[in-house]
């Protein structure tokens, strides 16, 4: 007698045994974006992901603002956070992000000499989730990207707003800072 319990296929032989027949690999989309101002003092910044179902029903969108960050660390941040929020275990993830940076040292192809403890925190995904990592262009059209852009630059302006961060400021103080160029 066959039954299915979740995503698992069992076969009854007897009363007292039952063998697993066949285990359905979930596979989710992963996308994610991570912004930061750093022309700002404050080093405002986001990140957001939306994870999809294979038949690209939205499972969970989620987006943060953080102060004193930097791009690099919203964009790593987005995809590890983005696969913790997975909720199979041994289930498949195709990541898209628009960040070389993230995606190359992340998979192992780059060496990271910084950020260190947040590829560490990925270890764990890695051994979890059978992850495959994609690069995207930016504003391309794809809307589950331009989704997860969306989150992350709207979370970015709320962050703004909470902080009472005025853009234009914010920016010019941070120029100023910097020696002036010659005119030739």
């Amino acid at each position: 007698m066959f039954y299915k319990r979740g995503q698992n296929i069992f076969f009854r032989i007897d009363e007292s045994s039952i063998i697993k027949i066949v285990s359905k690999v979930m596979k989710y989309l992963l996308y994610t974006n991570g912004s930061c101002d750093n022309y700002s003092i404050r080093k405002e910044g986001s990140y957001a992901y939306v994870i999809l179902d294979y038949k690209k029903n939205v499972v969970k969108s989620f987006s943060k603002g953080v102060l004193k960050t930097t791009s690099s660390i919203m964009e790593l941040t987005a995809i590890i956070e983005g696969c913790k929020a997975i909720p199979d275990d041994k289930s498949e993830v195709v990541i898209y992000s628009n960040s070389q940076y993230a995606l190359n040292v992340l998979s192992g192809k780059w060496q990271a000499h910084v950020n260190r403890s947040l590829i560490n925190d990925h270890d764990v995904n890695k051994k979890r989730l059978r992850l495959k990592y994609n690069w995207i262009k930016a504003k391309c059209g794809n809307k589950f990207n331009d989704a997860a852009s969306l989150l992350a630059e709207t979370e970015l302006d709320n962050m703004r707003m909470k902080h009472g961060i005025d853009v234009p400021s914010s920016h010019l103080a941070y120029r100023s800072t910097y020696p002036k160029r010659k005119k030739y």
